[in-house]
């Protein structure tokens, strides 16, 4: 029969059992993980500063989840612009080697490129990167411009009865430039808006503010559309007018260039600040993480040593407990 003396030095070993098991459990992990069981432990229950570096690491992941955001986006941008400028350069070098004034047939296959050109424009310009169109201001759950061939359609019936090329460029420029014209009433469908600049870290801040009403490329569209229009039958322009038209086209295409290039050029420069912004990003993560880890992290041989101590401790916790009761080694482990 147990005595209440029994009874008490029985629960006395299972709390004793309770707790080196839950010892030896931490150090498992610790050896495991290589990251303390309670770092506060060591730090008196003070743990302000563990949670002042999580929090900054914290914020810093946020920043580096908006730089890869902007990098998707500006890098996007750039390659959209290149291929712009890669197209319509073409486009205007074409142009002026061309005899337009002696060769009806130079004239057709020339207005034939211009309207390849001006439809690349369009499909570039309405460029999505994951769902978001990049040229639509706000707007980037739609692309910011009709199809090519619905613009065509619109310039062709906005130049039906003019009969010398200055009249076109008139009628163009009214429709491609003024705020009342067909470009910015009909063919941009996009926000007048730009986007929120990207918050990259606590002061830096980058604007990827590029549109496709943009001024740049409303003149290359527009050079584009000259060159392919010039040449429609439905117009019925004379040799001379489509001559001068699509003359005009090609010097207008080559200028176009420099701004073009300026453009590019500014959203080199946010890439840029992307990256030196990144990269201190990363180096004040890394020096965070060290510091942190300098807290948290668990020395193994440390960790090791009192593993052993524990399972030392444990093993003559069953040899006491074995005596007093009848029990195996794997149903005290449990």
């Amino acid at each position: 029969m147990q005595t209440i003396g029994d009874l008490a030095r029985g629960l006395a070993l299972q709390n004793r059992q309770n707790v080196i098991k839950d010892k030896l459990e931490d150090l498992t992990t610790e050896m495991t993980t290589g990251i303390k069981a309670d770092p506060a432990l060591d730090l008196a229950g003070d743990t302000t500063r563990i949670s002042h570096l999580q929090t900054g690491l914290s914020r810093i992941q946020a920043y580096l989840l908006a730089n890869t955001e902007a990098e998707l986006a500006v890098d996007a941008t750039q390659a959209v612009l290149s291929d712009i400028q890669s197209q319509t350069e073409k486009l205007g070098v074409d142009f002026l080697k061309v005899d337009l004034a002696t060769s009806p047939q130079a004239r057709s296959a020339m207005s034939h490129s211009a309207r390849e050109t001006f439809s690349t424009l369009v499909s570039r310009l309405n460029t999505s990167v994951v769902g978001r169109s990049l040229f639509a201001g706000t707007a980037t759950q739609q692309a910011p411009l009709k199809t090519s061939s619905e613009m065509l359609d619109d310039l062709k019936s906005h130049l039906l009865g003019a009969t010398t090329a200055a009249e076109v460029m008139d009628r163009l420029d009214f429709w491609f430039d003024d705020p009342a014209g067909g470009f910015n009433t009909q063919a941009y469908l996009g926000s007048k808006t730009d986007l929120q600049p990207y918050q990259l870290s606590e002061t830096e801040t980058v604007e990827l503010s590029v549109r496709a009403d943009n001024s740049v490329f409303r003149n290359l569209m527009k050079q584009a559309a000259i060159g392919h229009l010039a040449a429609d039958q439905n117009l019925a322009f004379t040799d001379n007018v489509q001559t001068a038209l699509l003359s005009q086209a090609g010097r207008g295409i080559v200028n176009g260039q420099t701004a073009l290039t300026n453009l590019r050029a500014d959203v080199g420069s946010v890439q840029e600040r992307i990256s030196e912004t990144r990269n201190r990003n990363e180096a004040n993560q890394n020096t965070l993480r060290l510091a942190r880890n300098s807290i948290v992290s668990a020395d193994p041989y440390q960790t090791a040593t009192r593993l052993e101590q524990v399972q030392a401790q444990l093993e003559a916790l069953y040899v006491v407990t074995s005596r007093n009761r009848e029990i195996s080694l794997v149903n005290f482990l449990r």
